[in-house]
């Protein structure tokens, strides 16, 4: 019986992300891969979203072009899918009983890819 306590605990949905949470994230890595091969890597930046009922909203930052809406395709036990024509998001919690996870964005256009990893923490 304690055993199932504990794993429910672990897999409840009040432990993971809640529509309406503020996430504060900093880049660990971001870089461009251009045309030709070249890399370009970035300094790290500091940003947030919000996980609003449809979309990730990434409010202004000149990190992300957000002239599009990133739309949630999937919702998987806590972890968060987003898209739009040009541009990928995937949130994913880093464990349950926390307020961290990871952010993972890329585009893509005929002249080059962009993509970066964050670490997040969730506003309370």
């Amino acid at each position: 019986m304690k055993r199932l306590l504990i794993v429910l605990m672990f897999v409840s949905p009040f432990s993971f992300a809640d529509i309406g949470d503020v996430h504060y994230c900093k880049t660990l890595k971001d870089i461009r891969i251009n045309k030709d091969g070249s890399l370009t890597s970035y300094d790290t930046v500091a940003f947030n979203f919000k996980e609003d009922e449809d979309v990730i909203d990434f409010g202004s930052t000149s990190l992300i072009d957000t002239s599009l809406p990133h739309k949630i395709t999937r919702r998987i036990a806590g972890d968060i899918h987003a898209e739009h024509s040009f541009a990928r998001a995937y949130f994913s919690i880093g464990h349950p009983n926390r307020n961290t996870g990871q952010l993972f964005w890329s585009t893509s256009f005929p002249s080059y890819m962009r993509s970066f990893v964050a670490e997040c923490e969730k506003f309370d």
